[in-house]
């Protein structure tokens, strides 16, 4: 076991003061209940030891889980001694086991969106709305080291957000993720593990200089005069893109409306006053948010309708088509194809096109077609008079009957069988926002036990 030491002790006390401090500022988004997703590495596991040792009358509601990604032969093992830690320390701990039809084949990325998606999933089944990881804050100097050097704009060198959407899409919804170590060195989360008596697994990734992370990681590590750098580039982007995510947060608020089915509309001439990188910022969140897309639009191609040039005719971006008309523009999904059709079973919930959960509410045998409404008939209960416009209704999903006739539209019916919650506000504002003001403000007198 490593030692304890009284070093180990004072660093271990500030490390659970802060993460205190964290959970009492972000009270509301932790409120819903963690999931803690620990693999048995240091960071993680010193996030689980903290957590655990958090004041009763603070302490969110927490699980853990361990994901076996499928692709080390010890990594059930590892998994299996987190679960034995949270069982001394009186804990649920689930093991989630990924399978893959090729496993010498899969990318980084694959693994990483396969991951989020299982947590994702288990956080939803359990009835919590976040999920945590141990991010630290040498992985924020790191990200920063490496935007930078791909080129990154103000906002990627604002680093990681404090809370942030979860990065996959749709199966994240109402979800989020909470980096609550993002102010704490590495070396103090091992310090504070060393006072608990406890080990932890070194993953031999963290060591194999083919990755570009663990070559900056060492870079950093002997190079103070680099990480002060990267300090203060940090720090300046963090608070910029805070002031403009709550000054485009507001705005949004003002000058945009979400109509049915999650089409929005936003006012021209209060667009075009803004300043470009705002319009630009503005146009990715929300046309990814009405587009149900999981990744923003690439920016060059944003930065092209930033002045709405040729939108009077209509253009068309990331699955959405925006049209000017009156001085208001409205942005709406793509016509989808007339053969896309899915089937709902009876009390199960889906998400239609990224756009709208879909939940079905009816026992009745086999399942539910839904498809988007596009050019179908107008079913005879609907009154032809009050129905939107069809560039606003053209995608909302309908449910068809066996020869494809539309029976139900549920956006526009009560009592339906398919009951519609559409995504793409809430989903647009937490691509707006920046949850970063924990690490801004603690960042600016941040202790160090070197």
């Amino acid at each position: 076991m490593p030692a304890v030491t009284e070093r180990s002790d004072v660093t271990g006390r500030s490390v659970i003061e802060r993460l205190s401090r964290f959970v009492s500022f972000y009270e509301d988004e932790l409120s819903g209940g963690l999931l803690l997703a620990v693999s048995g590495g240091s960071d993680s596991l010193a996030l689980l030891h903290a957590f655990n040792r958090l004041p009763v009358a603070i302490k969110p509601v927490i699980r853990v889980a361990t994901v076996d990604h499928g692709l080390r032969p010890e990594a059930l093992a590892e998994a299996e001694m987190v679960g034995d830690v949270c069982k001394r320390l009186g804990l649920h701990h689930d093991i989630l086991t990924l399978a893959w039809d090729d496993a010498a084949s899969v990318s980084q990325a694959q693994a990483r969106r396969a991951r989020y998606a299982a947590l994702a999933a288990h956080a939803r089944a359990h009835g919590l709305t976040a999920i945590a990881t141990g991010h630290t804050y040498d992985d924020q100097l790191e990200t920063v080291f490496i935007r930078e050097g791909a080129g990154s704009g103000l906002y990627g060198l604002a680093g990681m957000a404090d809370v942030a959407p979860l990065p996959i899409w749709h199966e994240g919804y109402d979800l989020s993720l909470v980096r609550p170590l993002l102010t704490v060195g590495r070396h103090d989360l091992r310090e504070l593990l060393k006072g608990l008596g406890a080990e932890w697994v070194e993953d031999p990734s963290n060591t194999n200089t083919a990755f570009e992370r663990v070559r900056v990681r060492n870079l950093l590590r002997d190079n103070p005069d680099e990480v002060k750098r990267l300090e203060g580039v940090l720090g300046h982007a963090i608070s910029q893109r805070i002031r403009d995510a709550d000054q485009m947060t507001g705005w949004a608020a003002r000058h945009v409306n979400f109509l049915v089915g999650g089409v929005a509309e936003f006012d021209v001439p209060a667009f075009l006053e803004l300043e470009p990188a705002l319009r630009l910022r503005f146009l990715m969140a929300l046309l990814t948010a009405v587009g149900g897309k999981e990744a923003l639009p690439r920016k060059e191609k944003a930065e092209a309708l930033i002045d709405l040039s040729g939108c009077a005719a209509g253009r068309t971006l990331h699955g959405c088509r925006l049209q000017v008309r009156d001085g208001v523009c409205l942005v709406a999904p793509e016509p989808a194809p007339l053969a896309d059709v899915l089937e709902l079973e009876p009390q199960s919930s889906e998400v239609w096109k990224g756009r709208t959960l879909l939940t079905r509410t009816d026992n009745c045998a086999g399942p539910s077609l839904v498809a988007s409404w596009e050019t179908r008939e107008v079913p005879r209960s609907l009154d032809r008079g009050s129905l939107p416009r069809y560039d606003i209704r053209h995608s909302l999903p309908v449910i068809l009957n066996d020869a494809g006739e539309v029976t139900e539209v549920p956006h526009l019916q009560d009592g339906a069988s398919v009951c519609p919650r559409d995504l793409s506000q809430a989903r647009f504002y937490k691509l707006l926002q920046f949850k970063a003001q924990f690490f801004a403000t603690e960042s600016r007198h941040r202790e160090s036990f070197s």
